[in-house]
């Protein structure tokens, strides 16, 4: 049986309530009707975790010779590096939609950052939207690799780029949406084979399709000499309080409206030199000690880190 090109199921036509089906499996088909209407109308169930963080890394450990985990510029936290450190074969790091990063921040920077923050001595690799990956290329050459990543951290771009690359006309199916990949798919290429995996869900706020950075990131700043409260396109509210300079990162198309209207909500302390980020959306940098108070719904997708932009790290 065929198995779709979009999330790894098996194709079947018999149960329209169950994964991977299709009307019709007399005609030639590679997307299940989940991924084909995801492809082409963005439509998308709000489906489970297809298999957990543990199941995951256990049976990557098991079978892998070496895996390539994925990530991205905004989305770099203890959280996603833990999922990383559980992988005990050999294993690089990519981070992926490097063209986001502001022109004063430089990739070494970033490197330096992780391996420094995280203690990783892995090879790190950038990759983006724009890249001709011939370094990725390099090392995937005569290897059977597994692609591992968060959700949304352009995995299926990647994989993608990489079979247009190899002169292949499929494609997989790629979405804002957590889950595309729901089971372990075997790729091969001409030179090199890719095990593509369900992504990790590290969960992501989404304003909508628009606000998701794809371009290189402007940074917004401002001064906070008592508090300010900003709004995100009308809907996210947070009230900073503190004396501190406060840089935004988030997708030109996100808008911050700024006022000393007070609100109340959770408090989160953020210490100096660190970022605020909100998962899949962008992040917020604090040169100084400040408190920040959010909305009880924003809690889950809301993370403290080291800054990541500048500043000097403990270590160094």
């Amino acid at each position: 049986m065929n198995k779709c090109l979009g999330c790894g199921k098996t194709l079947q036509s018999t149960d329209k309530n169950k994964d991977g089906y299709v009307p019709n499996l007399d005609k030639e088909v590679i997307y299940c009707q989940r991924c084909f209407r995801l492809k082409h109308y963005g439509e998308s169930k709000k489906l489970k975790t297809p298999k957990t963080d543990s199941e995951i890394i256990n049976y990557v450990n098991k079978h892998a010779k070496e895996v390539f985990f994925i990530t991205d510029f905004i989305n770099i936290n203890e959280n996603v590096i833990k999922l990383y450190k559980k992988i005990n074969v050999k294993k690089s790091l990519i981070v992926n939609k490097s063209d986001i990063i502001p022109k004063n921040i430089s990739l070494e920077q970033i490197k330096k950052y992780i391996s420094t923050i995280f203690k990783i001595t892995d090879d790190i690799i950038f990759t983006n939207k724009k890249s001709n990956l011939n370094n990725l290329v390099k090392k995937l050459y005569k290897k059977e690799v597994y692609f591992l990543g968060s959700s949304n951290s352009g995995k299926s771009t990647i994989i993608n780029k990489l079979l247009i690359l190899d002169g292949k006309n499929k494609i997989l199916s790629e979405s804002f949406k957590e889950n595309t990949t729901q089971e372990f798919m075997k790729i091969n290429f001409k030179n090199f084979c890719i095990y593509d995996s369900p992504g990790f869900y590290v969960g992501a706020y989404e304003l909508n399709k628009l606000t998701n950075i794809n371009d290189e990131i402007k940074p917004i700043s401002y001064r906070i000499n008592t508090y300010s409260v900003f709004s995100i396109n009308d809907k996210i509210k947070l009230m900073i309080s503190g004396k501190t300079n406060v840089v935004f990162y988030f997708s030109k198309n996100v808008k911050i409206n700024r006022n000393k209207k007070k609100i109340d909500g959770s408090i989160i302390n953020i210490p100096s030199n660190s970022d605020l980020v909100i998962l899949g959306l962008g992040f917020i940098k604090f040169t100084n000690a400040a408190s920040i108070y959010i909305d009880d719904s924003l809690k889950e997708y809301v993370i403290v880190r080291k800054s990541i932009t500048g500043g000097k790290f403990k270590g160094e």
